[in-house]
């Protein structure tokens, strides 16, 4: 049984995997003020529900963007379950087997993304990722990763809108049947939704003009199921992506240590 931990800026992910599958996946918002009496609590009701020992738990390996929750993620794992999490860090990173530009500086979802991509799909991959932000992680085969173009995500898009004028609202992530907006909340789901079809397909086409050689492109994130109007610009939509590329990253160090 594993257990893998994806802290983002605006989620965390919990989810359990055992024998090729993921049993079980949740998401909680990320708050800079978790605590560890809360995060207890959770890996309780968690192993509960499910029947499961806390022994049975044999890899614990967990991503995090959010240093201000870093420390309290570790702290609450030690002492729930009596084990060191793998932690993805710049170190594990220096070791893996490609090439990753400013270790020091890359997200660890994004390494994530790129490892599973390294061991389940051969060949040269964009990796968009739709998450607090909107990231194209270029990965090549035989080079490792070759850059990251990143711009801001859906939510963050609709959410700044809201902050920065008195009179628009938050919006729900869907697409309107309509790109002309008949009221304010359309309007924005219009611009932002259909805006980004066309951001992605444009920076997709940019970064293949680039490229010698034709890449596939892989879409992940907690939003990439929803942005239907783009799914025939991906050989794959894979949600899980970036889960297993920090299972297969625990596995890995692991294995080497």
């Amino acid at each position: 049984m594993e257990f893998v931990i994806d802290a983002g800026n605006s989620n965390i992910v919990f989810a359990l995997h055992q024998n090729g599958n993921w049993l079980w996946l949740d998401r909680v918002d990320t708050k800079a003020n978790i605590n560890e009496v809360f995060l207890q609590a959770y890996y309780t009701d968690l192993l509960i529900e499910h029947d499961i020992p806390a022994e049975a738990v044999q890899q614990i390996s967990i991503s995090c963007v959010v240093s201000e929750i870093s420390e309290v993620l570790k702290d609450s794992i030690w002492h729930y379950f009596g084990q060191h999490p793998i932690f993805l860090s710049p170190e594990i990173f220096k070791n893996l087997p490609f090439n990753i530009p400013k270790p020091y500086e890359i997200g660890a979802d994004l390494v994530a993304n790129a490892f599973a991509v390294h061991l389940l799909h051969p060949g040269n991959h964009i990796i968009v990722d739709f998450g607090t932000a909107l990231t194209f992680t270029i990965y090549t085969e035989g080079k490792g990763i070759e850059g990251v173009t990143i711009a801001p995500g859906v939510k963050t898009a609709i959410q700044a809108l809201s902050i920065q004028t008195s009179k628009l609202p938050v919006v729900s992530v869907e697409f309107p049947e309509s790109v002309i907006g008949q009221n304010t909340s359309h309007a924005i789901q219009a611009g932002v939704m259909y805006g980004y079809v066309g951001l992605v397909k444009e920076l997709l086409k940019k970064i293949q003009e680039e490229k010698e050689t034709i890449y596939s492109c892989i879409a992940t994130g907690g939003l990439s199921e929803f942005m239907n109007p783009l799914h025939d610009a991906f050989t794959e939509v894979d949600p899980y992506l970036t889960l297993e590329g920090i299972r297969l990253i625990g596995q890995y160090h692991k294995t080497k240590k």
